[in-house]
C-alpha cells in the first residue's frame, strides 16, 4: 500500500515536473512570435520609407541642379553688354564723368559710343569722324575745340575726355533743340540737326539713319534694363557680338 502510493507520489511530479516544463515552453513560444511580428512590421515599415519618393524626387530637378541654378549671379543687362567692348573698361569713367558734367543721360551716352566707335578711342570712319563718338573736325570747331601748337583737332579727338567733353556738348546741343523727342536727337546726331528739319523734324528717310535710330534705341533701352540672371542675357547681346566685328558706322554732319 504504502509502495503504491510512493508511486503516485512520483508520478505526479514527473507529471507536475513536464506540465512545468511544457508551460515554459509554450511561454517562451509565444514571446518568440509576437517578437517575430513586431520586428517584421518594422521591416515591412522599413522598406515602405525606403521605397518612399523623396523630397528630391518629388521635384522637377535633382537637388544638386537647384542648387546651380539658385547660385546663378544676378548681373546687370547693362554690364554684360559694355563689357563685350575691349575698350570700356579704359573709358568708362570718362564716359560717367563727362555726362554727369553735361547732365547728358548717362545710357543715352554710352548708346550713343556703343553705336559710333564701339568704344574705340582710336577709330576713324571713311568720312573722317574721329574718336569714341566720330566727330567730325567741323563740327569739333563749332563745340569750342581749336588747333593749335598742342595739335591738330583731328589728334585731339583721339583723347577720350576731349572726344567725350565735344561730343558731349553737341548731344546736349541737340537735346535743347529737340526737347522730349530722343530718337530725334539721335538722327540729328547721325544726319545732322538741318537733315532732320528738313525732314519735317522727322526721322529722315536716307540709307543709314533709320537703322542708326534703331540699333542707338535698342542699345539705350538695353542699359536702361533692370537686372536680370546671367544666363537669362541673351539675343542683344549677339547683335552686339555680331556688330564688334564689324567697321564702326561714322557719324554724318
Amino acid at each position: 500500500m504504502q509502495s503504491s502510493c510512493g508511486r503516485v507520489r512520483l508520478l505526479r511530479g514527473v507529471f507536475g515536473m513536464l506540465r512545468t516544463f511544457l508551460l515554459g515552453y509554450l511561454l517562451l513560444f509565444l514571446q518568440q512570435t509576437a517578437f517575430c511580428a513586431v520586428l517584421n512590421s518594422m521591416q515591412g515599415h522599413l522598406d515602405l520609407c525606403l521605397h518612399c519618393p523623396t523630397i528630391v524626387e518629388a521635384n522637377s530637378e535633382p537637388l544638386a541642379t537647384q542648387k546651380s541654378s539658385a547660385a546663378v549671379p544676378a548681373v546687370s543687362k547693362a554690364t554684360a553688354m559694355l563689357d563685350v567692348f575691349p575698350g570700356y573698361q579704359q573709358v568708362k569713367h570718362h564716359v560717367l564723368e563727362v555726362a554727369g558734367e553735361l547732365g547728358v543721360d548717362h545710357a543715352l551716352f554710352q548708346a550713343l559710343i556703343a553705336t559710333e566707335s564701339k568704344f574705340n578711342a582710336s577709330a576713324v570712319g571713311p568720312g573722317g569722324a574721329v574718336g569714341l563718338m566720330q566727330i567730325m573736325p567741323s563740327t569739333a570747331v563749332n563745340f569750342g575745340l581749336v588747333g593749335d601748337k598742342s595739335g591738330s583737332i583731328r589728334k585731339k579727338l583721339i583723347d577720350p575726355r576731349t572726344n567725350l567733353r565735344t561730343g558731349g556738348r553737341y548731344l546736349r546741343y541737340l537735346m535743347n533743340l529737340f526737347p522730349g523727342r530722343l530718337e530725334l536727337v539721335v538722327a540729328a546726331y547721325n544726319a545732322g540737326e538741318g537733315t532732320v528739319k528738313r525732314a519735317g523734324n522727322k526721322i529722315p528717310k536716307n540709307k543709314t539713319t533709320p537703322a542708326y535710330v534703331k540699333t542707338v534705341m535698342r542699345h539705350y533701352a538695353l542699359l536702361k534694363s533692370p537686372v536680370l540672371a546671367a544666363d537669362k542675357v541673351d539675343a542683344p547681346m549677339d547683335d552686339l557680338l555680331q556688330a564688334q566685328t564689324g567697321p564702326a558706322d561714322p557719324a554724318i554732319y
